[in-house]
């Protein structure tokens, strides 16, 4: 059994602290052994604790002493002729009150080592006795109950005084010897005495008398040397010039304790950890520094916890952190003198706040700089080097999500995006941490009902197929065409709650995440999509090496996992309808209506050019999720080097490319002018689920 930590609850600590100022006293109240292993939970899961489970005993306390002004000792113990069923002790708790308020649990002391306690047997009592120090602001103010079990009281003391079995003090001084040697007096010995052990003086040092003494102060002690100063075994013990102690010619070196080392720490995102680093002092005070100690505690704690290393481990990392907090961390070295300084004490966020972007001068090259952290990297496709695999989003985004009924998704998780643009410049920023109020969160990462953020979005691998009036999302099989957007909308929603048809507010995170990551606006140019030929099974472009790729002009590609992003079938983009050349959208994804142009959707304050090559894209600040052409003008390689189909009379919205029409297909293909009735052999659809419960 181990038992090491007593870890106070924000309850203990709030009663603790309010002792100081007269405020209400503690009244310490009772202990509970429990079978529940709390061993692994976190030290601040531990200090939110307001009750225990699994309690197997309740005691009161044995014991409260107050060590001084500002700490108690606590004694409990757990008899075992109170248990009628064996059980595993993992953990005690301890229960405390404000002298008119009501019982908190104070404290939490857990085990990974349990001790089993049997079942009573009818004879044989043990107790399991456990014992901790706490600290208050004014110990004056606990009010001391403790358990009378096992105690004398004064009525059983005088009954055994008075049964003459037990010598008082009184008889045995007059039973003591005249003669007796007293050790707080002086005393005459007259005999001869023997000591078995040489005996010592109040330092500790022997006496040694007679020619004893004469050879111990000419071998094993100091001595007067001729010149003034002592000897030790004939050699002289001095002082140089510098103050320095000097055995002969040689200095006499004595160990201080190190100086406070080097360390560094900082977030590793790769794993997603701090990593930290010690570096050894020049000074370690004239003895081997034998470990290093890192320590670290959530900003605004107290308790510190620590990681002792050897001095060959001087770099890790520290697991089990909350994220999207501040920690903050020292370290110390020790050798046999003491512990060291503490280093500076060093803070970190867990949160990722790095931000990746690419900009464009707006000419008709489509190739893109790459801004802020996505300077430097490198991004490949087909098994070819690619950082952004380790990196923000693209680190996160996991394509073998399955939900219960074998769709294949992959998962997106949760980013923010920031968008610029002017005559000269455009620009686009993603980040997994909100930078600043002129940052968005993409809508399918929020929860109407509830005003919440979700955590990520899960987007169909494959182009959506109908089966049994359901969308699904699966490989080794033809997606489906010729329906409307609104079977494909209802089926969607057929599957449960958080279903529904890939919106505009998807294809916006894919495209940002695209353009930074190749820097590039012509997708073409890194993939080519399914532009002629025929409609592919489902499957076929998802076994490249990489996170991303493509077979050839005629074989599907995938972004990450996301099969025929754009290309082989126009895929019905919601929450866009087309008033002619005027877009509205839609936020909540649950509203879609086809055909509507009222609340809850709204108009951007921007139309759509005519139909062309895109050269240049609105941008809505209000709506900035969704971005059309305002100019066309271009080619197949300049400036956006994608279609745009725009509409007359109401319309909706198509998205990517297909088989059907050459050329002219990618992230920034729109087509706008089909009718909410349309249905075409090259018309289809993506199943979405947003993470709501």
């Amino acid at each position: 059994m181990q038992f090491d930590t007593t870890y106070l609850t924000e309850a203990g600590r709030s009663l603790a602290t309010g002792t100081l100022g007269g405020l209400d006293k503690i009244q310490f109240t009772r202990a509970v052994a429990s079978s529940h292993d709390y061993s692994a939970t976190p030290v601040n899961d531990l200090k939110k604790l307001t009750s225990i489970e699994d309690v197997q005993q309740t005691v009161d306390y044995s014991r409260i002493i107050k060590k001084d002004d500002t700490t108690l000792t606590m004694r409990v113990d757990f008899p075992s002729k109170d248990v009628t069923t064996a059980y595993s002790l993992y953990t005690v708790g301890f229960y405390a009150r404000p002298e008119n308020g009501d019982e908190i649990l104070y404290g939490v002391l857990p085990s990974s080592l349990p001790d089993y306690i049997v079942a009573y047997d009818g004879k044989s009592n043990l107790n399991d006795s456990f014992q901790t120090d706490t600290t208050v602001s004014d110990a004056d103010n606990v009010l001391i109950t403790v358990s009378q079990a096992g105690s004398l009281n004064e009525a059983d003391l005088d009954a055994i005084f008075a049964s003459k079995h037990i010598a008082t003090v009184e008889d045995i001084k007059d039973n003591l010897p005249d003669d007796i040697a007293k050790t707080s007096e002086d005393n005459t010995f007259t005999g001869t005495n023997t000591f078995e052990k040489d005996p010592v003086d109040a330092a500790g040092d022997p006496y040694v008398t007679g020619a004893g003494a004469i050879a111990a102060a000419q071998g094993h002690f100091a001595q007067a040397s001729e010149s003034g100063g002592v000897t030790i075994d004939g050699v002289e013990l001095g002082v140089d010039t510098a103050g320095k102690l000097k055995y002969g010619d040689d200095l006499v070196l004595m160990a201080n304790k190190p100086q406070a080392p080097g360390f560094t720490v900082e977030m590793d995102f790769s794993v997603g950890q701090p990593q930290w680093t010690v570096t050894l002092p020049k000074i370690d005070g004239g003895a081997s520094i034998v470990s290093s100690t890192v320590q670290y505690r959530k900003s605004g704690d107290t308790d510190w916890t620590s990681i002792q290393s050897a001095v060959s481990t001087l770099t890790g990392h520290v697991t089990g952190l909350t994220g999207n907090s501040e920690y903050e961390f020292q370290a110390f070295v020790t050798n046999y003198a003491g512990d060291s300084p503490y280093s500076e004490v060093m803070t970190v966020k867990t949160m990722d706040d790095r931000f990746f972007g690419a900009s464009w001068d707006m000419s008709s090259d489509p190739k893109l700089t790459r801004t802020d952290a996505a300077v430097g990297l490198v991004a490949g496709i087909n098994g070819a080097q690619n950082d952004f695999d380790t990196v923000g989003p693209w680190a996160k985004m996991d394509k073998t999500i399955t939900d219960d009924k074998g769709n294949s998704f992959v998962r997106i998780p949760k980013l923010y995006i920031k968008k610029t643009q002017t005559d000269k410049l455009a620009t686009w920023q993603v980040s997994l941490s909100k930078i600043d109020d002129s940052w968005y969160l993409p809508k399918c990462f929020w929860d109407f009902t509830n005003q919440k953020e979700l955590d990520y979005v899960d987007v169909g691998r494959y182009e959506g197929t109908i089966s049994s009036g359901k969308l699904q999302s699966k490989s080794g099989v033809m997606a489906t065409v010729s329906q409307s957007i609104g079977t494909f909308r209802t089926d969607a929603k057929a599957n449960g709650t958080g279903y529904q048809l890939l919106d505009v507010h998807v294809i916006d995170v894919w495209q940002v995440l695209f353009v930074i990551e190749f820097a590039t606006i012509n997708s073409q140019s890194i993939m080519n999509g399914i532009s002629s030929g025929s409609q592919v099974t489902n499957g076929s472009g998802t076994n490249h090496a990489g996170s991303s790729g493509f077979l050839s002009p005629t074989g599907a590609m995938d972004y990450r996992g996301i099969e025929n992003l754009y290309g082989n079938i126009f895929q019905f983009a919601d929450g866009v309808n087309m008033a002619s050349t005027k877009p509205w959208v839609c936020d909540d994804s649950s509203k879609y209506q086809s055909d509507l142009f009222a609340a809850p959707y709204t108009s951007l304050n921007y139309s759509v050019a005519a139909t062309g090559y895109s050269e240049q894209m609105g941008l809505d600040t209000n709506h900035p999720f969704a971005q059309f052409a305002t100019k066309t003008g271009g080619s197949e390689s300049t400036y956006y080097s994608d279609y745009n189909y725009t509409p007359s009379g109401n319309c909706v919205a198509l998205y990517g490319g297909d088989w059907n029409r050459s050329g002219g297909d990618g992230v920034f293909c729109w087509h706008l002018y089909e009718s909410s009735s349309g249905l075409f052999s090259d018309f289809g659809s993506r199943l979405v689920k947003k993470a709501l419960a």
